[in-house]
């Protein structure tokens, strides 16, 4: 609410405040406002502590700014300005991203975004991969982690190479609605199969914040299947935000266990977590170093385990053994499959 109260009280009457869901607000202004300067006015109003339990929190904000002339179509709109919030977000706190609408009307003779996530859908060009998660202590199979690779015009792509993309066409949500329906997919079949393992896949919190994605994901699966599905969040979109834990606990009520992804890939420092809220660390072989053994003592502290990823050397292998965490995933231990080797 305080949020609510400091950007309500940083624009003008004749402009429009309002809560989206979860961290994300939205502010309508007519058009004689100077947009960054308003927009700057309220990173000012939200970069004064708040006060929580006692403590002074620095939550910090990202803005995306949209300029919009005339009548428009209020979700494009949407989309682009949660397009330009992204890409204010990776350029750290306290930064203004504007995006320009026009710019879209000069990408002719090159088909959307939008088309191709639309035609891969359609085609089954957008397939789930799965790559195993091995037991340190006993090499068992114990899990496998869904990722997307999508197929256009015969050309495979990672979600590296397409992720930004979708991103600045404001369609992640979108494709993690599609990627949710296969994974549910692919669990169900496990499970009708007699197989017991698990299955990760990574969301990310804005697909989470208004409940309806994780509620189809769950939808038609037993408590033990439940069980055995992990939702993995980037550390990135995770932060010291009350918002945000209050997303994840609402992911854990349904029964599924939280991951927190990414750990180790650039970011200094974890956020301030609070004890049952995450039960998964995975962390970044190349990037974690001798860091992983105090790591492992820290996730265990919250009740939590560690996987460890991306683990393409003999030399990591032993390192992770060492560390004391129990479980890995990486082309050293497991290549990548398709769901029809998976299931047999």
């Amino acid at each position: 609410m305080e949020v609510g109260h400091r950007l309500a009280g940083s624009v003008r009457s004749t402009d429009l405040a309002a809560r989206l869901g979860g961290d994300e607000f939205a502010v309508l202004f007519a058009a004689d406002v100077d947009l960054l300067p308003a927009a700057d006015r309220m990173l000012d109003a939200l970069s004064a502590p708040f006060e929580f339990e006692g403590r002074a929190i620095d939550l910090g904000a990202s803005v995306g700014v949209v300029r919009i002339d005339g009548a428009g179509d209020p979700e494009r709109l949407l989309r682009t300005a949660d397009a330009a919030m992204y890409s204010a977000k990776a350029s750290g706190k306290g930064t203004v991203t504007e995006f320009d609408v026009t710019s879209e009307s000069q990408r002719t003779g090159r088909r959307s975004v939008a088309e191709e996530l639309s035609e891969a859908a359609a085609a089954d060009g957008m397939q789930l991969h799965f790559q195993p998660i091995i037991d340190l202590r006993t090499t068992d199979l114990v899990g496998v982690e869904a990722f997307a690779r999508w197929s256009v015009d015969g050309v495979t792509r990672t979600a590296a190479d397409f992720l930004p993309e979708l991103t600045s066409a404001g369609l992640v949500r979108e494709m993690d609605r599609l990627l949710v329906e296969r994974t549910r997919a692919a669990l169900r079949l496990r499970t009708a199969a007699g197989q017991g393992l698990a299955v990760w896949k990574n969301v990310s919190i804005a697909s989470l914040r208004d409940g309806t994605l994780i509620e189809m994901l769950v939808a038609g699966l037993d408590d033990e299947a439940r069980a055995r599905l992990t939702i993995e969040v980037p550390v990135s979109e995770v932060g010291d935000h009350r918002a945000v834990h209050e997303v994840l606990e609402r992911v854990a009520g349904h029964g599924v266990k939280v991951a927190l992804d990414g750990i180790g890939a650039g970011h200094g420092s974890l956020p301030l977590l609070r004890p049952g809220v995450i039960d998964v660390f995975k962390v970044r072989a190349a990037d974690i170093g001798d860091r992983l053994e105090p790591l492992v003592a820290y996730a265990q502290a919250l009740g939590a385990s560690v996987v460890a990823t991306g683990v393409e050397t003999e030399a990591q292998l032993e390192a992770i053994r060492r560390s004391g965490c129990e479980r890995a995933q990486g082309s050293q231990l497991a290549s990548t499959v398709v769901q029809d080797e998976l299931v047999t």
